[in-house]
């Protein structure tokens, strides 16, 4: 009895020292993929006009100098998804290199980015 309680508690002592270890490697992982999106980009709107969205290093979202969004983004892998003050969520998916399009869900509108000069 003795030896399959110790059995049972190193197997579950291992367990949650491998758990630890991957939501470690994981949480490094998403740090990483956010550093890909912080800058400066522009788009252009469907009325020709070019706007600024920047991205800080606390992942704030800036479109034209406003601050847009009322909490931090979920982050995933290549996008990051946040909710503006209306409610509405503001997405940004990105390659390998960087965030390539920017979607408003308020004006149902994907805008392609492009690097600031």
């Amino acid at each position: 009895m003795k030896k399959r309680s110790l059995l049972l508690f190193t197997t579950s002592l291992i367990s949650s020292f491998i758990l630890l270890n991957k939501k470690h490697n994981s949480n490094q992982g998403s740090s990483k993929n956010s550093d890909l999106f912080i800058g400066n980009w522009n788009y252009i709107d469907q009325k020709n006009i070019q706007h600024q969205l920047v991205i800080d290093k606390q992942l704030n979202l800036f479109i034209d100098d406003q601050l847009t969004n009322q909490n931090a983004p979920k982050v995933m892998p290549y996008t990051l998804y946040y909710i503006d003050h209306f409610g509405y969520q503001l997405i940004i998916k990105a390659n390998e290199v960087r965030p390539i399009t920017y979607y408003d869900e308020a004006s149902n509108l994907t805008f392609n980015l492009l690097a600031s000069k």
